[in-house]
């Protein structure tokens, strides 16, 4: 019920924007047509709105897996931006890196257990268990009526003539037993009820995992609570309806950790070797990490100022491009020493992603608030300067083959289309005709929402392509669906804790911002989310 009841608050929130893409559905069709090729058409436009609401509805809020101190929080008086957080190719193991100069590595499954051993398993949601209690009262209620009955019964058999055969006293032998296994599920399920109701009356700040991993709490009577709505089972939007709470007590190591030179702006895992990782730096250093052993491979140094970006090739495997402040694009090849490729700019760049279904093509970011398209085969023009933003370009990242989202300072993001076959001017096509007259590049749709004037605020798009997170400058991660261009679920961070007072500084306070996302690419609702305290935390979209 309570899954509903959040579906329906998520519809109702949306409704102006799935009233809008109902007529976007419908907008070439005005009239009621009898032939069955038209007929046909809107069958597929209702077909097409359907699937746009069953995606916009599916998922209500974020639940908190986990959380993780990328600092110490006795050393964290200041700011400590996590600048990257990364999931390795099968999501196994993720890094995190920011300011501190450290690369951090962690297994994701170890991180996870608490929430997957204790809550998943254990610990239930409040509707499954609430579920749960109803039928083991309505057992219990069975189980008295069916003994009074037996008792009546039983009754009855004695009375009749004393031929009765061994049939009928391996019956009442069998009956017995099963009174007995009542009995011990009577037991059991006394017990459930007792420990629920225990559960339930505790207040918000103690946490399940410290319960569970402490019995001293159990005998505690002390604990008061106004109601069972105060409970961790029942949540909402406004708490996150998460584990957060109680996930904050458990101390979660990685499993490697590097030390660089440099702060650390971006990180990039190889999409082959498990073990291979880019990390780009201040100093305009590229390194290749081996993950796995700790040490460093390679240094790539030929930037000449601080490198924001570093992004590796999915289908070839070994190149990757990078980014600097000295107004540069380079394109490496791991087995190098130096670049292969130099694309000059007239501005910054701040971001850059290979195309991850074409080896050739290449995206980057500027601060003269442009995109520019490239083809590495033919780096002496863009292939398109695409303008747009009114500020300078954090992020772009690919949703498709023809599809990519860009983020700016301007407080906006942008879904760009790439027409297929605008395409035909490069080199690889060279049997079409280049042809002026097509848009190669439009503007599908602009999402805005959130606040982004001053920082890199992270944006990573799900491996279904359906929902793309950004951060905001008030400390929240924001939900867009891709066919809606107002948020669809907006998650505070949480409170923020004085390291100097111990009281909690609101969430929204301005000295903090998000500073980093990731999808999990093998779990469309899964994801890591960092921001400038110094706080990395695992999310489910449930």
């Amino acid at each position: 019920m309570k899954k509903l009841f959040n579906r329906e608050k998520q519809i109702e929130k949306n409704k102006l924007e799935i009233e809008k893409c109902y007529f976007n559905k419908y907008n070439n069709i005005n009239e009621i047509y009898e032939n069955d090729y038209n007929m046909r058409e809107q069958c597929v436009s209702l077909s097409r709105f359907s699937n746009y609401f069953k995606k916009l509805s599916q998922y209500t809020h974020f639940r908190t897996i986990a959380t993780i101190n990328y600092v110490d929080n006795f050393l964290n008086n200041t700011s400590c931006i996590v600048s990257a957080v990364e999931f390795d190719k099968n999501d196994d193991f993720f890094a995190s890196a920011g300011v501190l100069k450290k690369i951090r590595i962690y297994d994701f499954n170890q991180v996870i257990v608490n929430y997957r051993d204790l809550y998943q398993n254990t610990y239930e949601d409040y509707e499954d268990i609430e579920n749960k209690v109803d039928k083991i009262i309505y057992q219990e209620n069975n189980h008295h009526s069916n003994r009074r009955k037996g008792k009546e019964h039983s009754s009855e058999v004695f009375d009749e003539s004393s031929t009765m055969t061994q049939n009928n006293n391996i019956s009442i032998y069998n009956n017995n037993n099963n009174n007995n296994n009542n009995n011990n599920n009577s037991n059991s399920n006394s017990s459930l009820l007792s420990n629920l109701s225990y559960m339930t009356s505790l207040p918000n700040k103690i946490p399940l995992t410290s319960i569970l991993l402490n019995p001293e709490f159990s005998t505690n009577n002390n604990y008061n609570s106004n109601s069972i709505n105060s409970s961790h089972y029942l949540s909402s939007d406004s708490d996150s309806s998460d584990l957060s709470d109680y996930n904050d007590y458990i101390t979660r190591y990685p499993i490697q950790e590097m030390t660089c030179n440099s702060k650390i702006s971006c990180l990039s895992y190889s999409t082959q070797k498990q073990r291979n990782l880019l990390s780009s730096d201040y100093e305009g250093i590229i390194t290749l990490w081996d993950a796995e052993r700790g040490e460093a491979i390679t240094n790539f140094n030929e930037h000449e100022k601080r490198a924001w970006c570093v992004d590796y090739c999915t289908i070839n495997p070994t190149q990757f491009a990078s980014g600097s402040d000295d107004s540069s694009v380079k394109i490496w090849n791991e087995n190098v020493p130096y670049s292969t490729l130099t694309i000059d700019s007239k501005a910054n760049i701040c971001s850059v992603a290979f195309n991850p279904y074409n080896e050739y093509e290449i995206a980057f970011g500027s601060a003269d608030h442009n995109i520019y398209y490239y083809d590495i085969r033919n780096a002496n023009k863009a292939w398109e300067c695409i303008k747009g933003h009114k500020k300078a370009i954090s992020y772009v990242k690919f949703r498709n083959r023809y599809e990519f989202v860009s983020a700016s300072t301007d407080n906006t993001l942008k879904l760009w289309s790439i027409n297929p076959y605008s395409l035909a001017d490069l080199p690889k096509n060279d049997l079409i005709v280049n042809q002026n007259n097509i848009e190669k590049v439009q503007l599908v749709r602009t999402f805005s929402g959130h606040l982004n004037e001053r920082n890199f605020a992270g944006l990573s798009i799900n491996s279904d392509g359906d929902f793309i997170l950004c951060g905001s400058e008030t400390n929240e991660i924001y939900t867009y669906f891709i066919e809606s261009e107002k948020p669809i679920i907006v998650q505070n961070f949480g409170n923020i804790e004085d390291n100097v007072t111990g009281s909690e500084r609101d969430y929204c306070d301005t000295n903090h911002f998000i500073s980093s996302l990731s999808w999990r690419k093998k779990s469309s609702n899964i994801l890591i989310a960092a921001n400038s305290e110094g706080r990395v935390k695992v999310y489910e979209l449930v």
